[in-house]
């Protein structure tokens, strides 16, 4: 129905236009004029290419006459509340690549042509996107999941603000916020302690709350133990960590095919049972 209106207007204008000119040397009209539709053409023919996590391509049917076009980008569904970019593209160009969005996020962007001899703008073309995820964490290994941490690793010199660790399936606990370092962030890598044994776990790696970057599941090992675990690193003193021993029986984990010195007796007090246990 509104390409029919269109196609009538276009062609009402079209005829006036000839009458106007085979006219004009005997008698002169005074025909009303809708100053409405006295303005540039809006691009038509917009359309994404090439969307990524944080880019995409936005392009548009070139309009004749044109200085120049802008382009406004926003994160929501073609509402542009808080227009977070806007763009002036010289006329020759018909097309953007955006870069810097958030991945897996709803953006909206919307084009209007400038006139090049003073003829009022376009209205503006539309268009909605939702970028794919991103990830910007390295694959876990073996190595870098423990009894109660994990070893991460992400893109180095990333804007990045917190990580978060969310338990699955675990009513009984928290997830765990890591606010992060700027050295952390340069060196791109960060050890999370104090997760529990045996739990899986989902990592979620922030450029603040609105911008997720990555996220990766994994599952903390777990054994056949006794009592209190205590995780035993290279260089701590097995005296210390059995001193800090809450509880009658418990189990020292160490790494496997990791070096331990230690020089003296180990004494145990009366009623406490040790188990030793390296893990890959």
């Amino acid at each position: 129905m509104r390409a029919t209106k269109i196609y009538k207007l276009i062609t009402g204008v079209f005829i006036a236009t000839l009458l106007a000119v085979g006219l004009s040397a005997c008698q002169d009209f005074d025909f009303p004029v809708d100053e409405s539709f006295a303005r540039m053409f809006r691009p038509g023919g917009i359309a994404t290419d090439s969307v990524a996590a944080t880019s995409a391509v936005v392009k548009w049917d070139i309009i004749p006459g044109t200085d120049h076009y802008v382009v406004q980008i926003s994160r929501d569904s073609l509402e542009f509340n808080t227009i977070i970019d806007s763009i002036d593209v010289p006329a020759k160009f018909n097309a953007i690549k955006l870069l810097n969005l958030y991945g897996n996020t709803q953006h909206s962007v919307r084009v209007k042509s400038i006139s090049s001899t003073g003829v009022p703008e376009s209205k503006w073309s539309i268009i909605a996107f939702k970028t794919k995820a991103e990830q910007i964490f390295n694959p876990l290994t073996a190595d870098d999941i423990s009894f109660t941490s994990v070893s991460l690793s992400w893109l180095i010199n990333s804007k990045l603000t917190h990580i978060m660790l969310v338990p699955q399936a675990n009513d009984t606990l928290q997830p765990i916020k890591i606010t992060l370092t700027e050295n952390e962030i340069t060196q791109g890598k960060i050890k999370a302690t104090g997760l529990t044994m045996g739990v899986t776990y989902v990592a979620e790696i922030y450029n603040t709350d609105a911008n997720k970057r990555g996220s990766l599941t994994f599952r903390t090992n777990e054994l056949q133990s006794i009592g209190q675990i205590i995780e035993v690193q290279p260089g701590d003193s097995i005296h210390l960590k059995l001193a800090e021993a809450t509880s009658n029986s418990v189990t020292l984990i160490f790494k496997q095919g990791t070096y331990y010195q230690n020089n003296t007796a180990i004494t145990l007090r009366d009623g406490l049972s040790v188990m030793f246990y390296a893990w890959v």
